[in-house]
């Protein structure tokens, strides 16, 4: 498919999913508000994201003014401006309501995922980065990937409760040798206080380091992968309490990362429980690794780069 027909499609499906989002507002602002709680994240800079946070401070939001935030970030595709376009925006919480008839609401919620689910399979069918980063950003100016492409989530009670937390995972993905060298390439231009400290060099001895590293890569094969494994930013997770079961009398804890505020349908007695703040000195939830526990053999010591062994 030419280049033109993928953006008239990747428009096509957001204005689908802008109509499908109004939809569901209009039947959320319908039913009967039980409790709403969202949790507002710190603005996040270019060159903070770099850095890790010592300390987070969610401001909490209730009732209407939840509401309409919770909604709004549904919808909302960019990080803001002059904010870093390298982080995801996230909004954390949930949304409590009685509804006599869900199933729409259900269905709503399926299709505004499904929209996101066919924008990222077009996305990906371009298999160079580069063309596929053009693709995206020239159609959308300033489109934050990961924010359009996230699933909603909706649950139906009977829920204890929902509460909030804090994780880290490692993130790891296959990328291309000229990918891995642009990385290199960047870390040298760009040496941050962080970098510098992690690797215990000095901003000369750690070009060239990268000097070094990116011209060993030029003595491997074109089409080798390289895994890119590192460990994420700090992010929020929900955990969903289901009360016990009438067979077993165990309670059962679902946990899920907190992109977007969780929309809970007629579950009066679930209690929204406030978030706390982050705060590095305590210990974190881990979350799986992504990759399943591969690492490869390393080519850098200034970035986590491997061969995929």
């Amino acid at each position: 498919m030419k280049w033109r027909d993928l953006s008239a499609e990747l428009h096509q499906i957001m204005a689908a999913q802008a109509a499908a989002l109004d939809e569901l507002a209009d039947t959320v602002r319908g039913s009967d508000l039980i409790d709403a709680r969202v949790f507002v994240l710190p603005d996040i800079y270019p060159g903070e994201e770099l850095i890790e946070p010592d300390r987070i401070d969610p401001v909490t939001l209730s009732g209407v003014t939840a509401l309409d935030d919770a909604l709004a970030g549904f919808a909302r595709f960019h990080t803001g401006e002059d904010l870093s376009t390298r982080n995801v925006w996230r909004l954390p919480g949930a949304v409590s309501i009685n509804i006599d008839h869900p199933q729409p609401l259900v269905d709503q919620v399926a299709l505004i995922n499904r929209l996101r689910q066919r924008f990222g399979e077009i996305t990906q069918s371009v298999a160079d980065e580069n063309e596929r980063y053009d693709l995206i950003h020239h159609a959308f100016p300033g489109l934050v990937y990961l924010q359009v492409v996230r699933q909603l989530r909706v649950l139906q009670g009977p829920v204890q409760s929902v509460t909030f937390s804090w994780g880290r995972k490692t993130g790891s993905q296959l990328i291309t040798l000229a990918s891995a060298d642009a990385k290199l390439e960047w870390a040298a231009r760009n040496a941050s206080p962080a970098l510098l400290a992690r690797t215990g060099m000095s901003i000369r001895r750690l070009q060239e380091t990268v000097q070094r590293e990116r011209e060993a890569l030029t003595h491997l094969p074109e089409d080798t992968p390289i895994r890119w494994r590192r460990l994420l930013r700090v992010r929020p997770l929900m955990n969903i309490r289901r009360p016990k079961d009438e067979v077993g009398g165990v309670s059962s804890v679902i946990q899920r990362e907190a992109q977007t505020p969780l929309l809970l349908l007629n579950a009066p007695d679930a209690r929204i429980v406030p978030m706390r703040s982050f705060d590095a000195n305590k210990r974190l939830v881990r979350q799986p690794r992504s990759d399943g526990g591969k690492r490869g053999t390393p080519i850098s010591v200034v970035l986590p780069l491997f061969l995929d062994d």
